[in-house]
């Protein structure tokens, strides 16, 4: 598919569209994912992507669930990193889990552009690599790191391969804390990682980092002041959250010191956030401006 294609298939999933076409598209494998969690049974799935890629996940894993059904995960985000992101640009995916928007960069840039995939936790990384080799993805470099404010070891909660998404050196989120096991990882700043990976001039940056999103942008700052890339952060949660308010209110606050405003996608066109609190769930879109 070339851009206009890719667009018009994310563009179809969005929720502006008719969720009765979606549901009933699914259906029976929704049923599938269900009974597999309900029996807590593991299946191993490969997905063809629209862009010709197949993904390699496992059922019923929240976004090994959602490809399978729909084909595309985040379609509003996918639909914006397809809008933005050119032949010979230079992606950075932090928090790249099994590889699907490494993926998706991937055929994005073509062969004289350059993805980071970085992955802490050494499972899921063992299931990027296997994504990143089996689709002959030799423009992304894989980093089986955490990014971090600084150098450090950090205890990361490993909830297994069905809550992968969900990892965290931070609080859980939806998950109990007690069916973890403690996970010891390597976490470095982001500007070294990027360093280590000859990377000298970035495009886009997604971060999802499961609450420690802070962190990761305070071991970026080389990076920012250099290359003005686009951030896409993972913020917001159902309201009345204290906590994730603050969050919200000192990453906004950090990035508008390098000059950053942050935005939320809309088809086409991109609609500023003015008000941080009560923030609903979404990636939002920081440029520099």
């Amino acid at each position: 598919m070339n851009q206009k294609e890719l667009i018009a298939e994310f563009e179809r999933l969005t929720p502006s569209q008719n969720r009765l076409i979606r549901a009933g598209s699914s259906l029976g494998r929704s049923i599938a994912v269900v009974m597999l969690r309900k029996m807590q049974k593991l299946r191993q799935v490969t997905i063809p992507m629209p862009w010709g890629h197949r993904f390699k996940g496992t059922l019923p894993e929240s976004v090994t669930a959602v490809l399978w059904r729909f084909g595309c995960y985040e379609p509003a985000t996918s639909t914006f990193v397809v809008r933005h992101l050119k032949p010979g640009g230079c992606f950075v995916d932090i928090g790249a889990h099994f590889g699907y928007f490494t993926m998706l960069a991937s055929h994005l840039v073509g062969s004289e552009g350059k993805v980071v995939a970085v992955e802490a936790m050494p499972d899921t990384y063992a299931m990027l690599q296997q994504n990143v080799r089996s689709n002959g993805l030799a423009n992304v470099t894989a980093l089986n790191h955490a990014a971090a404010a600084e150098i450090c070891t950090l205890t990361f909660k490993d909830y297994g391969v069905v809550n992968s998404s969900l990892n965290t050196s931070a609080l859980p989120r939806g998950v109990v804390q007690s069916k973890a096991k403690d996970v010891k990882v390597d976490a470095r700043p982001a500007d070294t990682l990027l360093a280590m990976a000859g990377i000298t001039h970035v495009d886009i940056i997604k971060i999802d980092a499961e609450s420690s999103e802070e962190f990761v942008i305070r071991g970026l700052q080389e990076t920012l002041l250099r290359d003005h890339p686009i951030v896409l952060i993972e913020l917001g949660g159902t309201g009345n959250d204290p906590v994730e308010d603050l969050r919200v209110a000192d990453i906004v606050q950090f990035l508008t010191t390098f000059g950053y405003r942050g935005f939320r996608s809309s088809g086409s066109k991109l609609i500023e956030i003015t008000e941080t609190k009560n923030l609903p769930y979404m990636n939002v879109i920081f440029k520099a401006v």
